[in-house]
């Protein structure tokens, strides 16, 4: 995905007291250009940019966050900064980063691109570790992420307060505000799939096969048989070895292997994610 030219880029700062709405500001703005699906509050520790610990439950923000907004393409370039102080020595961690999608398969990778040092070569394997342990439970229903690549390009650590475990909250906070701001989506496995039956149940095999989502692809008579081809979506065939025994009367027989990922529609994606959601998270919605 290639990078916004300088000129076609706007920053702009929020600045003000506490309690004057810099958080709520931040998510209407997201909200309207597309980035979220619902606005997070600030009393209900849902925000985007507030996103550490002690930000959440003293609702206020401790430290500075950067959010991108985007109106047609997904590349988003989230800062991720944990700072913590209780008195002693306290933690400090601060990273940029730059998600972009890879193709389906690709798995993830990782790129560092960190230059003159200012996140300490040290540090650097706790940011990926983090980011890998926030992608094992994504933002969408706490399924995992994966076919991306995520470049380290900047960041800054404190010569006393830096430590790898603030690093690595570092990581995996960036990397969850990337995913809220890129329209993540939930995929599913889809089967290629081969039935085996005879010849005056076709009909009802293919209309069940229908009715799973599936989409014929074929059929041809194989050793006295009529073997049907498919693509239907796992999910659609859990039960599937009991219905087929009682079409075909015990007489059918199918196998199958993963085709390839598909996006899961979006009414039946928006079902998996309010079962995710916490009983309270439910009552609100």
């Amino acid at each position: 995905m290639p990078h916004e030219q300088a000129e076609r880029i706007r920053n702009v700062a929020l600045v003000g007291h506490r309690g004057s709405g810099k958080t709520s500001l931040c998510e209407a703005l997201l909200y309207e250009a597309g980035n979220l699906s619902r606005m997070g509050s600030v009393a209900d520790a849902t925000t985007v940019s507030d996103s550490a610990p002690d930000e959440k439950s003293r609702q206020m923000s401790i430290a500075a966050s950067l959010s991108s907004l985007y109106w047609h393409e997904r590349k988003v370039n989230p800062h991720g900064r944990y700072k913590k102080q209780t008195g002693g020595r306290g933690q400090f961690g601060d990273c940029h980063i730059e998600v972009e999608p890879l193709e389906p398969g690709e798995g993830f990778e990782f790129v560092n691109q960190i230059k003159g040092g200012v996140i300490p070569a040290g540090y650097i394997p706790a940011v990926e570790k983090g980011i890998k342990e926030a992608m094992q439970t994504g933002v969408v229903a706490g399924y995992p992420v994966g076919d991306l690549r995520v470049r380290l390009f900047d960041g800054s650590c404190h010569s006393v307060d830096s430590s790898e475990m603030a690093f690595k909250i570092a990581g995996s906070m960036a990397f969850k505000q990337a995913m809220e701001n890129a329209k993540p989506v939930l995929l599913e496995p889809v089967m290629e799939f081969c039935v085996s039956v005879p010849e005056d149940t076709v009909g009802d095999v293919i209309g069940d096969l229908n009715s799973r989502r599936g989409h014929p692809l074929g059929m041809e008579p194989k050793a006295g048989m009529t073997e049907v081809r498919a693509e239907v979506p796992m999910a659609e065939l859990i039960s599937y070895a009991p219905d087929l025994r009682q079409i075909t009367a015990g007489r059918g027989e199918y196998d199958m292997q993963l085709a390839r990922y598909e996006e899961v529609p979006a009414h039946l994606a928006d079902k998996i994610v309010a079962g995710a959601q916490p009983e309270g998270a439910k009552e609100m919605a």
